[in-house]
């Protein structure tokens, strides 16, 4: 490779870096860095709304799975029930499901990965159903499971008051029964592939100690492990063969209690509380998917749960949608690279014990952002990052403040700058610190110590690799050699952007 070639490739490179770090505008990134969370799912009611390809496409980009308490879908809609659009998943609601229905729907829509039991069985108002019933209604769920190669979900549990074959049955005492049941007329344990429960407490703690613990932890204190010895039976006989305990699909959830032990029902409690519960989900190994409830409502009403403003084809997301919709994925796979844009909402942990990172709807005009973080005093989010070799980056923070900003940032969770952001007087606008970065790939927190701000965005770029001190580096022959406008090109091109082999930057 001659001289005059690499002079050329180093002097386009000069000219790309200085345009690109002034051009690039964060408002404009695209939205969708992380993988789509498998887990997210939506219920969705049809006797209010029909579906159809209007809602189902802006759910889309962040909710892979939706149910409507039934055996198939009365709407039709282009990205439902396909590969590469929103998952349905069937339910057998109580003994009387059509079963017709169930198969001819899963043997049309072969990527059907679920089938759904029974709904709140102890409940009079839902399905109904004692557990001797349900034991006896169970195998022909199993058969289809078995017949399609679907994971077969228990029947949805809750608390309830309400009388049920002469009886009120909390899930623990339904389970047991509907197990022991089964085994009775069947000489064998039920085939349930997930467990489910269905949640409407307030707090995000509650709920997860529900979907997280109940079944997995509290019931193996000496008390119950003594009173529900189906439950553990078939939990240890579970693990014993699959090498863990069922999974949880948490069906319903949201927070429906009222004004109790110390929570307010707002539409900003809603949707913090949201937040935190699907953090918590999302990190879960236990959890398997999990629903909100429910998509079509009317947010202006409480508990202000609904997905959608109007329960209508045409409505826009609530604010609360667009929260459920495009928030994090907790994606722990995804590491990002210098001058690579990372959305604030993207985070994979957000402090819940000292302090909220708030959610909301994006307030910079012209963003294609869909989201902003609220960064209290005391909030930390943290990220993934890929650091290609040690040396001096500069992080820029698109910000909105009212006063001077303190972050301070974590390596690994060692802190490695506090830096002072100059306030930016309420307009959305870059803030910059420069940090030395090791080596590596590393999880960062931002922290703030001081009066709340916004924060929708930022980069990190090396200030090590001043032009000035690039040394050229001969490349091989196999190199692979791009042009600006992204495509291969032969060595005698001029415009050459990239030499992708041996380096031929360094530097030092």
């Amino acid at each position: 490779m001659s001289t005059s070639f690499l002079t050329t490739t180093l002097s386009i490179r000069k000219t790309l870096i200085a345009l690109s770090l002034s051009i690039i505008s964060l408002s404009t990134i695209p939205c969708m860095a992380q993988m789509k969370s498998a887990k997210r799912g939506i219920g969705w009611d049809e006797k209010g709304q029909k579906l159809s390809d209007a809602p189902i496409d802006k759910m889309l980009p962040g909710i892979s799975w939706l149910y409507n308490w039934g055996p198939a879908p009365s709407g039709t809609a282009a990205n439902l029930g396909t590969d590469d659009g929103m998952a349905f998943v069937p339910m057998c609601w109580n003994g009387s499901f059509n079963e017709t229905t169930v198969r001819n729907y899963i043997k049309d829509h072969p990527s059907t990965k679920y089938l759904l039991g029974f709904n709140e069985p102890n409940f009079s108002a839902q399905a109904n159903m004692t557990p001797k019933a349900a034991a006896a209604k169970w195998q022909a769920l199993e058969k289809i499971a078995e017949d399609y190669g679907l994971k077969l979900v228990a029947p949805a549990l809750n608390f309830t008051g309400e009388n049920v074959g002469g009886k009120v049955w909390q899930p623990y005492d339904w389970l047991d029964a509907f197990i022991k049941e089964y085994k009775s007329q069947y000489g064998k344990l039920p085939k349930m592939d997930c467990l489910a429960l269905h949640c409407y407490m307030n707090w995000y703690s509650a709920n997860t100690w529900f979907a997280t613990e109940y079944f997995y932890k509290d019931v193996y204190n000496a008390a119950n492990r003594t009173k529900y010895p189906n439950i553990v039976a078939y939990l240890d006989t579970f693990k014993e063969a699959n090498g863990h305990f069922p999974k949880m699909m948490l069906t319903e959830f949201c927070a429906w209690e009222g004004d109790k032990d110390g929570f307010v029902t707002t539409k900003d409690n809603q949707i913090d509380q949201m937040t935190q519960k699907v953090q918590k989900l999302e990190q879960s190994d236990v959890v398997e998917g999990y629903a909100w409830f429910m998509a079509n409502g009317k947010a202006s009403e409480k508990p202000y749960y609904s997905l959608f403003n109007t329960n209508t084809a045409s409505s826009e997301l609530s604010d609360l949608g667009k929260i459920y919709v495009n928030m994090s994925s907790f994606d722990t796979g995804k590491y990002y690279a210098p001058n690579e844009p990372i959305q604030a909402k993207d985070y994979i942990d957000a402090s819940t014990d000292n302090q909220l990172a708030k959610l909301r709807p994006n307030t910079e005009s012209g963003s294609n952002l869909p989201l902003q973080v609220e960064m209290q005093r005391n909030t930390q989010t943290k990220y993934l990052v890929d650091v290609p070799s040690e040396g001096k980056y500069k992080f820029t923070l698109h910000i909105k403040s009212s006063a001077k900003a303190r972050v301070i940032l974590y390596i690994d969770g060692k802190n490695v700058a506090t830096n002072d952001l100059e306030s930016t007087n309420n307009v959305w606008d870059d803030r910059t610190f420069e940090v030395t970065l090791p080596e590596g790939k590393h999880e960062i927190t931002l922290s703030n110590s001081s009066a709340s701000f916004l924060i929708n965005s930022f980069y990190f770029a090396s200030t090590s690799s001043s032009i000035d001190n690039v040394k050229a580096e001969q490349a091989d022959n196999n190199a692979k050699i791009y042009n600006l406008t992204g495509q291969r090109a032969s060595k005698n091109q001029k415009e050459i952007l990239i030499i992708n082999g041996r380096k031929i930057i360094n530097s030092k």
